[in-house]
């Protein structure tokens, strides 16, 4: 039986347009598992990210009370650095790449130092008149955290930018 050149003809555009309907569904398919790949690759990178910081942020606590326990004033000292914030700074870096951002932050841990310190009079001022030490920390923190509102009302009277 012959067939016609005109359907051979259909028959092989046919055939055609399906192997690229199917050559393009297997393109997309391919280029859909690569960015799940790099979608999950960033994750994990993330994940080790955070453990990272976690670590990092953990020993620095932990330092700082072991040395407190022998020596106090060393403990003081390092307590003193502003190792949270310099911390916060990197990793808000990090994560955003945003100049504006870790400006706005440093310039917020500024304007916060003052209500904070509050905590460290109010502290060893309630301690040496005998309060107990939970009682003591509590007030102290509720205290400094009536100042940051005192503090943050303040600065928005005189319209300084918080943002």
């Amino acid at each position: 039986m012959k067939t016609s050149k005109l359907t051979r003809l259909k028959y092989i555009k046919w055939n055609h347009n399906i192997k690229i309907r199917w050559n393009k569904n297997i393109e997309k398919s391919i280029q859909f598992t690569y960015a799940c790949l790099e979608n999950q690759k960033k994750r994990a990178n993330q994940m080790w990210f955070y453990f990272i910081k976690l670590l990092i942020s953990a020993a620095s606590i932990v330092l700082i009370s072991e040395v407190a326990k022998r020596y106090s004033l060393i403990g003081g000292i390092i307590a003193s650095f502003p190792v949270v914030s310099i911390l916060a700074l990197i990793w808000l870096y990090h994560d955003t790449k945003d100049i504006k951002a870790v400006c706005s932050l440093s310039s917020n841990i500024l304007w916060m130092l003052i209500p904070s310190l509050v905590l460290f009079l109010a502290l060893p001022y309630m301690l040496k008149r005998g309060y107990s030490f939970y009682s003591s920390l509590f007030t102290s923190c509720f205290i400094m955290i009536c100042s940051y509102g005192l503090t943050i009302a303040i600065l928005k009277f005189f319209k300084v930018d918080l943002n």
